[in-house]
């Protein structure tokens, strides 16, 4: 499996929604060098700690804009349930 770092729009961030724990978030993401039509459902609780935070006060200050950061995927999978991240990173520029 390669991993390549690739940019993740992450479009919204959705309160109380993860199967299985109605309290835990979900953020919404599209990843476009892998399908840029397709948006994907994560835990919020897999991001890493200085990811969410900074998730957190981008859409809790401008909920009606994305944001932008990367991470090493395996852009190689055939279905998004074999998606693997790894390592992210914050971007300079956090608006689509």
């Amino acid at each position: 499996m390669s991993r390549f770092q690739t940019l993740i729009r992450i479009c919204r961030l959705k309160m109380g929604m993860e199967p299985g724990n109605r309290h835990a978030p979900l953020i919404q993401v599209v990843i476009p060098g892998w399908n840029h039509r397709l948006i994907i459902e994560l835990p919020f609780r897999t991001l890493p700690k200085e990811i969410r935070d900074a998730v957190d006060q981008h859409f809790s200050e401008t909920p009606l804009e994305g944001f932008r950061c990367f991470a090493e995927v395996n852009m190689d999978a055939d279905r998004w349930e074999d998606l693997v991240f790894k390592k992210w990173e914050l971007s300079d520029g956090k608006q689509d």
